[in-house]
C-alpha cells in the first residue's frame, strides 16, 4: 500500500541524507492520496477505543488500520473539520464535524451519521449560540481573536466554558466551579486532562482552572534543546483535544507535554523533522510502540516510528558493510575478521582498526576467542592466532587441507573442521593442532559444546555428536543430506538446529522435532539462533529476523499445541539496513557487554537489546465490519447478515487495527453451517483482507474470522457474522403452506370427482349385475332341468346295464353253456363233420358275443362310478398273456396262426386287471384275426423305470390313418374326438384307447404294409395304488 517511504539515516559524521532534518532512529511513511487518502489535508487525527486511527480531511472522514484507508460518505458535506471528545455519559465514543456543522458519531470502528453532539441534559446549561467548539491548536477554522463563547470539551459531560472574561467548569453536566478571567483570545488556551493551561508567549505555562492561575515551569528534554534558551517566542503548541494530548515543536524537535504536580515534563518523541516544509497541523502520539501520526495540510499523513534496532556500518559503503563471523573486543565493542572494531555510541558507529588483523586476508566466516582472549581466525588451510589487542600475530599453522569451522567453546581445546582430513583440536600444552577424529568425507560447518563432555558438530549433510572421553561419534538419522547452519543450547538435553533449506528442529535426547514455519516459509533458511533472558529465540534469515517464544516451540514438541506458532517478523522499517541477514559462519551471532545482540548482514551489524523490544503484537479485535453487494459498501449493523436467494457475488471486509508489520497479521476464516465447530480454517491474505461469497444455497451459515494475537498457546480473537440465505419464494413457509392447502383442496377435489365417477359406475354396474343376475337365474334353472334330465337319464341308463347284466347276460351265458354241451355230445357220439363244424360256429359266435358284452359292462362300470378313480393292483402279466392265448387257440388255430408268449414268468406290472385283460383282449382278437399262416409274438421288457410289453404280428398291417389316430394324443372334447375318427375304426380301439388313457399307459402302433404290425404298452414301474382319471368319453 505504500508507495513511498522516507527511512532517512544518520551516517557516523553527523550529515543528513534525504529530506532534510529527517532522522535515522524514526522509520517515516508518507500516504496520500496516491496511496490510500482520499485527500492531502489531514487536520484531525484521533484513536477510537479500538484502536483505529480516525481522520478528518477535504474529502471525507477517513478510517485508518494501519495498512488500508476507508473513507466514509454519511453526510451532504465531505470537507471535514475537526475530532471531538465524547461529551455523554459513556464517553467512549468521537465525532467528527464537517462545514455544515453535520455530527458523526465514531463507535466500534464504525461511523453512525446524523447524531447530536449537545445531549439534551445539557442543553439548559449552554448558553445561547453562537457558540464556537475548540478544534484544537492549531486552529484552522475559527478566528479565535473574534470568538466570544468557547466551548472546550472534555467527556463524560464535563466541559470548560470561556467567555473573555469567565471561566466555568462544568462536571458531569453540572457547573463545579466559576472564575473572572481575562482572555484577549482563546488561540493560546489548551487541555490536558481536567486541567485548563494558557500558553504565554515567552514560553511559559500558566494553569488557569484553578481558584489561584499559577506558572507551570516546563522540564525535562526540551531544557536539553540548545534553541530553548535562545528561541523561546519560535516554540509551536500542538493540542489534540479529541486524544488529550499536547505537544511543544522547537526547531525540528517535537516534544509531548505530561503534567506532573506542579511541573510540565517534556519527552522528545521527535528530532530533525521540519514541520514548516510539510506544512504539519496535526499531531497524535502513540506512546506505547513510539509511533508520531502527522497530518499535513498538503502532504497528507506522515507515520513515524522509532526503529529498536541499529544498525551499525562503515561510511565506505560495498563490500566493507558485508559482515559474517565477529568476535567480542574488550567486551563492549566486537572486531570483523577485516581488524574493524565497532561499537554504538547512540545513534553513531564508532570504529577503528586492528593493524596486524587489517593487514592479512583472512576468510569471512570463522573467528573464536579463547579464554586469554586471544583472537584466532583462517585463511584458506592456515590458522592464526593474534593477541587480546589484535595488534600482534602470535602463531600461525598450516593444516593439510581448506579449514570449514574453528570453535572456542567455554572450557576445553580449539575444535578445527578439515576438509578432506576431519576434526582436529590444539589446546595450551600443544605446540601445533592434532588430529582427533579422521573423517575424510565429513565437512564441518558449525561446533557446539552441550557439556563438557559432549560435542555436537553440525555439517553440509548431517549432524553428529562426540562423546569426548570414549571419542564415540552418534549420528543423528533426521538430519541425513540436510546443511546445518548452526547450533544453539542453553540447557543441556536440549539442542536448537537451524539449517540451510530445512527450516529449524530441536533434540530433546534422542528425540528430534521438525518445527512449523513461519506463513511465507522465509525461516526455511535459517542461519542463527540466540536466546534472550526472557525466554524468547531470535532466528536470522534471507527475508529478516523473527522472534519466537521459546515455551510455544517447546509445547509444539509435547503435541501440546494445535500446531500454529506465532513468530514475530522484524524487517528493514525496524532499523536494518537489509532485510537479508549472513549465516554460514562461526559465530551466528554474539551477545556484547552480556546486553546487545549483534548480528551480521549483507550492509552491516544490527545490534539491539532483546530484553528492551517490545514486540509490536496484533492484539486488538479483529472486525468483519464492511461488505459490497451490487457495488454498494455498506458498514454491518449487526452480526447477522440476510441475503435474498440468488444473491450477487458478495465481498466481505475484516479488518483490525494494526500499525506494525503486516508480516505479523495471521488472519484465517472458515465457513461452516450455523450449528458446526469451525475445524478447518483457510488463510486469509493479511493485505487484502477481503474474500468473496458466491451463491450459497438457502440456509443459515457461520462466517468465523480468527486472528493470532501473538506468542502463546490458543492467543485468538475471533469474531463471528451469521449469514442467512433466505429461501426463494417458492421455498418459503407461507408459500408451502399455500401450496399444501391447494394440494389438499385438489385432492379432495378429486376424491370428490372419483367419488362421483365410482357412483355413477356403482349404479350402472347394479344395472349391469341386476341384469347378469336376472340372466344367471333363469340359466340356473336351466341347469336345474338340465341336471334333473340327467339323473333321470342316468337312472334310465343304470337300470339298462343292470337289465342287460340280469336280463341279457343270464340268457345269454345259458346259450353259450347249451352250445358248448351240444359240440361236446357231438364230438363224443359222432356226427357229420359238417353239422360239428356249424355247432362249433354257433359256439364260438356266442362265446364272442358273450365276451363282448362282458368287456362292455367292465369298461362301462369305470365310467359310472362317482369317485373317478379304479382300483389298481399287481398283476402278473405271463399268466394273463397265457389265458388270453388259451382263449384264441381255437382262432389261431383255424388261421393256421402260432402265438408265441415270450413274457417271463414273474414279470407283474400295477394296473387294474379287468380293464388291463380287455385290453390285451382286444389286441390278440385283432392281431389272430389279420394274421394268416403267421405269428403272433407277445413279449415284455422291465427297465429301470418303465415296463414294456409287445404284442407283434406278421399280418398285413394297420392301415396309416388308425396307426396315427392311436399314435395321438387324446382328444379332450367329444367334438374334436368325433372329428378324428378314421373310418375304418371299431368299437374295440375305442375303448383300447380309452382304458390305455384311464390305466396310465402310453400306447404305441408300428406298423408296415404287408410287414406286421406291433403294438407297445408302456407301464410306469412306481404307480400308486389309486389315481385319477376322467370318467368321461372323449
Amino acid at each position: 500500500m505504500v508507495s513511498r517511504i522516507l527511512t532517512v539515516w544518520l551516517i557516523s559524521c553527523g550529515v543528513l541524507v534525504g529530506l532534510p532534518g529527517y532522522a535515522q532512529t524514526f522509520h517515516i511513511e508518507q500516504y496520500t492520496d496516491d496511496n490510500g487518502l482520499p485527500q492531502n489535508s489531514v487536520k484531525s487525527i484521533a484513536r477510537d477505543a479500538e484502536g483505529f486511527l480516525w481522520l478528518t480531511t477535504e474529502a471525507g472522514l477517513v478510517r485508518f488500520d494501519g495498512k488500508q484507508f476507508y473513507t466514509s460518505l454519511h453526510t451532504h458535506s465531505q470537507r471535514f473539520k475537526s475530532l471531538y471528545p465524547d461529551l455523554s455519559a459513556e464517553g467512549k465514543s468521537l465525532y467528527a464535524i464537517n462545514e455544515k456543522n453535520e455530527f458523526i458519531k465514531i463507535k466500534n470502528g464504525k461511523t453512525y451519521p446524523k447524531q447530536t453532539y449537545y445531549q439534551p441534559h445539557l442543553k439548559p446549561q449552554l448558553p445561547s449560540f453562537p457558540l464556537s467548539i475548540s478544534t484544537g491548536l492549531p486552529d484552522n477554522y475559527f478566528m479565535l481573536d473574534t470568538v466570544r463563547k468557547y466551548l472546550i470539551p472534555i467527556k463524560n459531560s464535563s466541559f470548560f466554558l470561556c467567555t473573555h472574561t469567565t471561566l466555568d467548569a462544568y462536571v458531569q453536566g453540572k457547573k463545579a466551579c466559576s472564575f473572572k478571567r481575562e482572555f484577549s483570545n482563546f488561540k493560546h488556551l489548551f487541555r490536558l486532562g481536567t486541567s485548563l493551561f494558557e500558553f504565554r508567549p515567552d514560553g511559559k505555562m500558566k494553569r488557569v482552572s484553578e481558584e489561584q492561575p499559577r506558572l507551570f515551569p516546563l522540564t525535562g528534554d526540551i531544557l536539553l534543546n540548545p534553541s530553548y534558551k535562545t528561541s523561546k517566542p519560535t516554540i509551536q503548541l500542538y493540542w489534540n483535544n479529541a486524544a488529550d494530548q499536547a505537544f511543544l515543536y522547537l526547531e525540528g524537535c517535537l516534544y509531548q507535554l505530561s503534567q506532573t504536580t506542579d511541573a510540565l515534563k517534556t519527552e522528545l518523541i521527535l528530532k530533525d523533522f521540519d514541520f514548516s516544509q510539510v506544512n504539519i497541523a496535526s499531531v497524535y502520539y502513540d506512546s506505547v510502540y513510539k509511533r508520531v501520526f502527522l497530518g499535513s495540510l498538503s502532504q497528507g499523513l506522515y507515520v513515524c516510528t522509532r526503529m529498536d534496532f541499529q544498525t551499525l556500518y562503515l561510511k565506505e559503503g560495498g563490500q566493507t558493510n558485508v559482515f559474517y563471523a565477529q568476535s567480542r573486543f574488550q567486551d563492549s565493542s566486537v572486531v570483523t575478521n577485516k581488524g574493524v572494531v565497532m561499537r554504538p555510541n547512540h545513534q553513531r558507529t564508532v570504529r577503528k582498526y586492528l593493524t596486524a588483523l587489517a593487514q592479512t586476508k583472512f576468510d569471512r566466516y570463522m573467528m573464536a576467542l579463547d579464554r586469554h582472549q586471544n583472537i584466532w581466525t583462517t585463511s584458506e588451510n592456515k590458522l592464526y592466532k593474534f593477541n587480546a589487542t589484535g595488534d600482534r600475530l602470535l602463531q600461525q599453522w598450516q593444516l593439510p587441507g581448506h579449514i570449514s569451522c574453528i570453535y572456542q567453546g567455554d572450557q576445553g581445546p580449539l575444535w578445527i573442521g578439515v576438509d578432506g582430513q576431519g576434526i582436529f583440536q590444539v589446546d595450551e600444552q600443544q605446540q601445533a593442532p592434532q588430529l582427533y577424529l579422521k573423517m575424510p568425507k565429513v565437512r564441518v560447518s558449525y561446533f557446539l559444546y552441550e557439556n563438557a563432555d559432549k560435542l555436537w558438530v553440525g555439517t553440509y549433510a548431517g549432524l553428529f555428536n562426540i562423546q569426548g572421553s570414549a571419542r564415540k561419534v552418534t549420528w543423528v538419522p533426521a538430519f541425513d543430506q540436510i546443511y546445518i547452519r548452526s547450533l544453539h543450547t542453553s540447557k543441556i538435553g536440549e539442542v536448537w538446529v537451524s539449517t540451510a533449506e530445512n527450516g529449524i528442529y530441536l533434540i530433546q535426547g534422542t528425540k528430534v522435532t521438525h518445527l512449523p514455519l513461519d506463513p511465507h516459509r522465509y525461516m526455511a533458511q535459517a542461519h542463527c539462533m540466540m536466546e534472550d533472558r526472557k525466554g524468547y529465540l531470535w532466528i536470522t534469515t534471507n527475508k529478516g529476523l523473527f522472534q519466537a517464544a521459546k515455551e510455544d516451540l517447546l509445547r509444539f514438541a509435547e503435541g501440546k499445541s494445535d500446531g500454529t506458532i506465532y513468530y514475530h517478523h522484524y524487517t528493514k522499517e525496524h532499523g536494518f539496513r537489509i532485510n537479508e541477514f549472513n549465516g554460514g559462519c562461526e559465530p551466528c551471532g554474539l551477545r556484547v557487554q552480556d546486553r546487545y545482540f549483534s548480528l551480521p548482514t549483507l550492509n552491516g551489524l544490527v545490534w539491539f537489546e532483546p530484553e528492551k523490544i517490545k514486540p509490536e503484537l496484533p492484539e486488538q479485535k479483529v472486525l468483519i465490519d464492511r461488505i459490497s453487494l451490487d457495488g454498494a459498501t455498506q458498514f454491518l449493523s449487526s452480526d447477522t447478515l440476510v441475503l435474498p436467494p440468488n444473491h450477487t457475488p458478495l465481498t466481505i471486509y475484516v479488518t483490525t487495527p494494526y500499525f506494525g508489520n503486516v508480516n505479523n497479521l495471521r488472519l484465517s476464516y472458515a465457513f461452516t453451517a450455523d450449528d458446526e465447530k469451525a475445524n478447518s480454517w483457510n488463510e486469509l491474505n493479511s493485505v487484502n483482507r477481503t474474500f468473496q461469497l458466491t451463491h450459497l444455497s438457502p440456509g443459515t451459515y457461520k462466517l468465523s474470522v480468527r486472528l493470532t494475537n501473538g506468542f502463546g498457546n490458543d492467543n485468538y480473537s475471533v469474531c463471528h457474522l451469521t449469514v442467512i440465505i433466505q429461501k426463494p419464494w417458492y421455498l418459503r413457509t407461507a408459500f408451502l403452506i399455500i401450496i399444501g392447502v391447494i394440494a389438499m383442496l385438489c385432492v379432495y377435489g378429486m376424491i370428490e370427482l372419483r367419488s362421483s365417477y365410482l357412483k355413477n359406475k356403482n349404479r350402472k354396474l347394479e344395472a349391469v349385475i341386476s341384469e347378469r343376475t336376472s340372466e344367471l337365474k333363469q340359466m340356473l334353472a336351466l341347469v336345474e332341468n338340465s341336471q334333473q334330465e340327467l339323473l333321470w337319464r342316468k337312472f334310465i341308463q343304470d337300470h339298462i346295464i343292470a337289465a342287460i347284466s340280469h336280463d341279457v347276460k343270464a340268457p345269454l351265458r345259458y346259450v353259450v353253456d347249451l352250445n358248448q354241451l351240444v359240440y361236446q355230445h357231438f364230438q363224443k357220439e359222432g356226427t357229420s363233420p359238417t353239422m360239428l363244424e356249424m355247432t362249433k360256429g354257433i359256439y364260438d359266435s356266442t362265446f364272442r358275443i358273450q365276451q363282448l358284452i362282458n368287456n362292455l359292462l367292465e369298461y362301462v362300470k369305470p365310467q359310472m362310478k362317482q369317485s373317478g378313480s379304479v382300483s389298481l393292483q399287481p398283476v402278473n402279466l405271463h399268466e394273463l398273456v397265457t389265458n388270453k392265448i388259451s382263449f384264441f387257440r381255437d382262432s389261431a388255430r383255424k388261421n393256421s396262426t402260432t402265438v408265441v408268449n415270450r413274457v417271463a414268468n414273474a414279470l407283474s406290472v400295477t394296473s387294474n386287471p379287468e380293464l388291463l385283460a380287455i385290453i390285451i383282449h382286444n389286441l390278440l382278437d385283432n392281431a389272430i384275426r389279420i394274421t394268416k399262416n403267421g405269428y403272433v409274438t407277445i413279449k415284455a421288457q422291465e427297465m429301470e423305470s418303465e415296463t414294456h410289453l409287445s404284442i407283434r404280428d406278421t399280418g398285413p398291417g394297420m392301415p396309416l390313418t388308425l396307426v396315427n389316430w392311436i399314435n395321438q394324443p387324446q382328444s379332450r372334447s367329444l367334438e374334436e374326438a368325433s372329428k378324428e375318427l378314421p373310418p375304418q375304426l371299431g368299437l374295440g380301439l375305442i375303448i383300447l384307447k380309452d382304458l390305455s388313457q384311464l390305466l396310465k399307459i402310453r400306447l404305441t402302433v408300428l406298423s408296415q404294409e404287408r410287414g406286421g404290425t406291433e403294438v407297445l404298452l408302456i407301464f410306469q414301474n412306481q404307480m400308486p395304488e389309486d389315481f385319477e382319471v376322467n370318467t368321461h368319453f372323449s
